[in-house]
């Protein structure tokens, strides 16, 4: 037997121990799908504190996945996986345990049951050798024969578990059977009140066992359960784990591509949604390649309120992003937080000031009444004729027209031209006069071709 610690209730917290049921070797343990392990280098029949939420935003109360891995194989398969939703007073733990498939692992995640009792209780669970086993306790050999005797007994299948309800205390013997043979053997047992005493069935076949060296084949741990009235005494119908499965959901993002072009601040809504938890917090985790000008900012970021609700925050790409594409990638909660981090790349595109774009800004300005018709007038003539020098690659004759179309825009600033508009268009047009090829630089550039009423210049 290999004795375990005392377990107390949680109180305000909810936690999770895990229990490595296999005799094959270390195991690391992961939570939420973290690149590190939350507990390392856990040995055969060892048993650790995996998880303690206090509820805060880095430790939420909600739906928590455990991933198993041999020891030092940190992306090798995962050898069992399942999910426990974790609130305020909860206590399970964790077994990781042989399948029915030779060869295989299940992770099975049992409730701790800290209810009153009025006696001793003594909880079973099958994770070991057998598909099922005939468990049986009894007064040890040599007990006070003044105290009554109280055999329990039961039948499990390889997973499940149940209880031996209000047990008189005294020192027993619990036995385990497989196919009528005898295969473990824990001979001193002893059950007091105030003690719900759990027994794990473990290890290999008896031949196995006996090829190895090895002996022990139950694993206890206890649990501090308050005074109750007295139940009737018995025992339970034999129950599943609270989960033997990862039904855990993963993160949702929603961020569709940025289409954008250069000189014009732009924003955009970021929303995560963790089905069956909460996002606390959204960031940038990276710009590839990286301008600067492209945030995120902590104020804009509004945290799930509740379980499956959106995560909000506004990715904000500022005027002076030079034309080009960006892979902006999102991280919804910290890496290091103890709920589950997921990222997201959003595609942004900033594309090139245009003069048919210009032309195209002119004209709406002067619909919105933000210019007056003959500065548009003066505008698209000068536009135009930059549109017919560059169709014809005569570098001279387009830095003609742009110079005019800028001493236009300066000169009817707060007169034909709104001064916020004509910002706007010294700004677009600074950018496509500073896009142009350098006077005197060599151009290799092919022969330009005839303009056609669709091509963007």
């Amino acid at each position: 037997m290999t004795a375990m610690t005392l377990l107390e209730h949680p109180g305000k917290s909810a936690e999770c121990w895990f229990v490595n049921a296999l005799l094959d070797g270390a195991v690391d343990v992961y939570v939420n799908y973290a690149r590190t392990p939350a507990a390392l280098e856990v040995g055969s029949q060892e048993m650790v504190r995996l998880l303690r939420l206090d509820g805060s935003e880095r430790q939420p109360f909600q739906t928590h996945s455990v991933l198993v891995r041999w020891q030092d194989h940190a992306r090798g398969r995962v050898l069992a996986s399942a999910s426990i939703e974790l609130h305020a007073g909860r206590s399970f733990t964790a077994v990781l345990h042989p399948s029915d498939v030779p060869g295989s692992y299940r992770l099975s995640i049992y409730r701790n049951d800290f209810s009153p009792a009025g006696r001793a209780c003594l909880e079973v669970r099958h994770v070991g050798f057998g598909p099922a086993i005939d468990w049986s306790l009894a007064p040890r050999r040599g007990t006070d024969i003044t105290i009554p005797p109280d055999p329990r007994h039961g039948r499990l299948i390889r997973g499940q578990w149940q209880q031996a309800r209000e047990v008189i205390e005294n020192d027993y013997r619990l036995e385990a059977r497989v196919q009528g043979r005898a295969t473990s053997v824990l001979p001193q047992l002893q059950l007091v009140h105030e003690r719900l005493t759990v027994a794990h069935y473990v290890g290999r076949s008896p031949s196995e066992r006996r090829a190895r060296g090895e002996t022990a084949a139950w694993l206890v741990q206890q649990l501090r359960i308050p005074t109750g009235v007295p139940d009737q005494a018995g025992v339970t119908v034999p129950d599943k784990p609270a989960s033997d499965t990862n039904s855990d959901h993963r993160i949702i993002f929603c961020a569709p591509p940025l289409p954008i072009v250069r000189t014009d601040a732009a924003s955009a809504a970021v929303e995560a949604r963790d089905p069956d938890g909460r996002v606390a917090d959204l960031s940038i985790d990276r710009v590839d390649p990286d301008p600067g000008g492209i945030t995120l900012p902590p104020e804009t970021v509004v945290p799930s309120p509740g379980i499956g609700v959106p995560a909000l925050g506004t990715l904000r790409i500022a005027a002076d992003v030079p034309d080009g594409h960006y892979q902006v990638r999102v991280r919804a909660n910290p890496a290091d937080a103890l709920a589950e981090s997921a990222t997201f790349t959003v595609p942004l595109t900033v594309r090139p000031v245009t003069l048919r774009r210009l032309l195209r800004q002119v004209d709406r300005l002067c619909a919105d009444g933000a210019m007056s018709h003959a500065a548009a007038h003066g505008l698209r003539q000068a536009l135009h004729a930059a549109v017919d020098a560059r169709a014809a690659g005569n570098p001279d004759a387009l830095a003609r027209p742009l110079a005019r179309a800028a001493a236009l825009i300066e000169a009817e600033r707060g007169r034909g031209i709104a001064p916020g508009s004509a910002n706007d268009l010294a700004c677009q047009l600074a950018a496509f006069r500073r896009g142009l090829p350098r006077r005197g630089a060599r151009d290799t550039a092919p022969a330009p071709r005839p303009r056609n009423a669709h091509q963007d210049v």
